[in-house]
């Protein structure tokens, strides 16, 4: 596995490949920052999401 010149990697990152110099990554695995910001803003999304799929549900069932 080869860590390029001026990679910042986040605490407790799982680097599982190549980081590319230059890269900023974390979590586990380790991903791009802004793809694992995309991903964790999605998540916190997730529970309003899934209240309102139910309502929707709840809704379309007395149809």
């Amino acid at each position: 596995m080869n860590i390029g010149s001026g990679v910042r990697i986040g605490a407790q990152s799982g680097i599982m490949k190549d980081v590319a110099s230059g890269a900023s990554v974390f979590g586990s695995p380790a991903l791009d920052v802004g793809e694992a910001f995309r991903i964790l803003g999605a998540m916190r999304k997730l529970p309003a999401m899934l209240r309102r799929l139910a309502k929707l549900e709840r809704e379309s069932d007395q149809e």
